[in-house]
């Protein structure tokens, strides 16, 4: 099969895990109950990178900045808290906040998800296009 062909399948794959994925993001959001949903729920997007030297394709989650910060539990001090004693403190304490994995668990859980459509679906697509090829023959 030609590296053209493995690449489209590759790009094909990627695109439709990352529909499911963003659908998922906006899912743990709500869950979450994420106090800048909607700007933040307006900022998430995604890049599929086409194939070069070193890689077949990949992919690249985008989101506004404040996101990450709910989800690590970083951010705004709490009101009274002098910045020497917010020193002493750990960070999620320091910002005031508790983390909301709504990225991080989410994201990461399902990456497994995108393992198994590569490697499940590489063969169905190998047969299809074997067929196909046989077909133009």
């Amino acid at each position: 099969m030609s590296e053209a062909l493995e690449r489209e399948f590759i790009r094909h794959e990627l695109s439709e895990w990352a529909e499911v994925v963003e659908e998922r993001l906006n899912a743990a959001l709500s869950k979450h109950q994420v106090g800048i949903t909607e700007e933040l729920r307006k900022s998430i997007t995604h890049k599929i990178i086409a194939a070069a030297a070193t890689h077949q394709g990949s992919y690249q989650q985008i989101f506004s900045e404040a996101g990450r910060f709910v989800d690590m539990g970083a951010g705004r001090k709490p009101k009274g808290l002098q910045s020497e004693s917010a020193k002493s403190l750990s960070i999620a304490k320091a910002s005031g906040r508790k983390p909301k994995k709504w990225y991080s668990k989410t994201f990461y859980g399902s990456i497994n998800n995108l393992i198994n459509r590569l490697v499940n679906n590489y063969s169905a697509f190998v047969i299809q296009n074997l067929k196909q090829l046989e077909h133009e023959r």
